[in-house]
This record gives C-alpha cells, structure tokens and sequence, in this order.
C-alpha cells in the first residue's frame, strides 16, 4: 500500500488511533485471533516450582545488578515447547546466547528480540516520558514496523508455553492506568496473551516499591486484577510461586514484599 502526501499520513494518525495499541506502538492483531479453546482435564498444566526455576534463570541470566547489589528493573518473555513448562530442562532456551542477551538489553537500545526470548530494560528520554520495560515488548520498535516483539515471538509457536515476566509488578500509575492510553498502559496489550492457545504465565517479582503501601493496597489490587484477569498472574521468588488471583480476589503476598 502506497500513502501519498500530507494527508495520507494524516489518515494514518487517525486510525493509529482507532487501533489497539496504537500505530507503532502496540498493534498485536490479537483480535484476528480465535479465542482459545477451553482447557480440558487433559491438557498440561504449568507447574509452579518450574516456574520459579524459569524466573530465577532470568534473574541470574540477564539481570544487572546495582552497585548496592540489588537488581535492576527489566522485563522478559519466552515461548518454548510446552514440556519446558511442566518439568524444568536447563535447555529450554537452547540456541538463545546469554552474554548476547544482556549486553543488548543493558546497554545501547537496551531491546533483544530472539526466536524465543525477547527482553528489554526501561528506556529514558531527556524531554520525554520513560517507556516502561513491560510495555516496551507490548510496543512496535518504531514507526517502520507494525508488529510487536511480543507478538512476533507468539507467532513464532502458537501452542508454545509463554511465560512474560517483570521483575518489578506494573506500575500504578503508567502500566495499570488507563486513563494514559494505549503508549503507557498495557492492559489492552496483554489480549494477545490472552489469545495464546498454549501453557501461559505472567509473573512479577517484587511489588513496585511506588505502589507499596496500605493507601495504595486497593487501587494495586484492581489493577492487578484486571491483568489476572487476561493471563494466569503469579509473584515468584527464586524458589517458589504463588497465584496472585484466588476467586476473584488478590491475594495478600501479591500486594506486598513481605
């Protein structure tokens, strides 16, 4: 298709933003996707203590480390063979380089997109807002590109155990916020989670230290809510998961470090 002059691009504007995600920014075409049938008794069931292991390979793998020796904030997805999932093999990522991984996302464009890993650190403008490490795998690299990292790795494996993880929880007043659109809030992003057909997590490690706090602890509840309400939501330590969504609750380790 061939956009020519001014107002082309002016009609590409207006329907940037009619689409989910934004043109550029998180354009997932999850909506072209059936929904996912329903699981039965039968289908693999992703096992927690895995999980943990998966996470803590992260956390070893590719987080940087501050020179007060806690980690830095990042964010990770991967879509391996289902099996990965419910009993963990060190080869899970096999043919993904680790020193690759973290050199790309802690330095330069802080962005590595792989066959079945993507990855990617927060990324700080002088005279504009941050992007958010989550939302920067939810987003289109740039204009010129019109499928997400995230999506590209989904389309990589349609029946593929994806687990998405943040170190930090979605932060309140950004990730969870709708009032901010689809730039900053990934809500409407994670439909292409939503969407997937196989085994699916998303996890975060620690409750962002901004939205600790008994003032907060409802608004962080519903937020986190809505994203439990898309994809199997889970806060993992290096040795053990918990799910964050018990009926149609949060429950209480989810909603704080202690």
């Amino acid at each position: 298709m061939v956009y020519v002059g001014v107002r082309g691009w002016v009609l590409m504007a207006v329907l940037s933003l009619m689409i989910p995600g934004g043109l550029g920014v998180g354009r997932s075409d999850a909506g072209n996707i059936a929904p996912p049938p329903s699981p039965s008794s039968s289908d693999p069931v992703l096992n927690e203590a895995t999980l943990a292991q998966i996470i803590r390979y992260f956390k070893t793998e590719y987080q940087k480390k501050q020179d007060n020796g806690k980690g830095v904030q990042f964010a990770a997805a991967i879509n391996i063979a289902g099996r990965y999932c419910t009993a963990f093999d060190n080869n899970f990522l096999d043919g993904e380089d680790s020193a690759k991984v973290k050199e790309a996302i802690n330095n330069g464009v802080k962005l590595y997109t792989g066959e079945k890993l993507v990855a990617a650190r927060p990324q700080f403008f002088k005279r504009l807002p941050s992007i958010h490490s989550e939302r920067r795998l939810l987003m289109c690299v740039d204009n010129n590109t019109f499928v997400t990292p995230m999506q590209n790795l989904l389309n990589n494996n349609q029946h593929g155990c994806v687990v998405f993880y943040t170190y930090n929880s979605p932060c309140l007043e950004l990730c969870l916020n709708q009032t901010e659109g689809v730039q900053s809030c990934i809500l409407d992003s994670l439909s292409m989670l939503t969407n997937h057909r196989g085994l699916k997590a998303f996890v975060f490690s620690q409750v962002y230290r901004n939205d600790i706090g008994e003032e907060k602890r409802d608004k962080l509840a519903a937020g986190l809510r809505l994203v439990a309400k898309q994809v199997p939501l889970y806060k993992c330590s290096d040795d053990s998961c918990v799910k964050c969504l018990s009926g149609n609750q949060i429950v209480p380790q989810c909603l704080s470090n202690t």
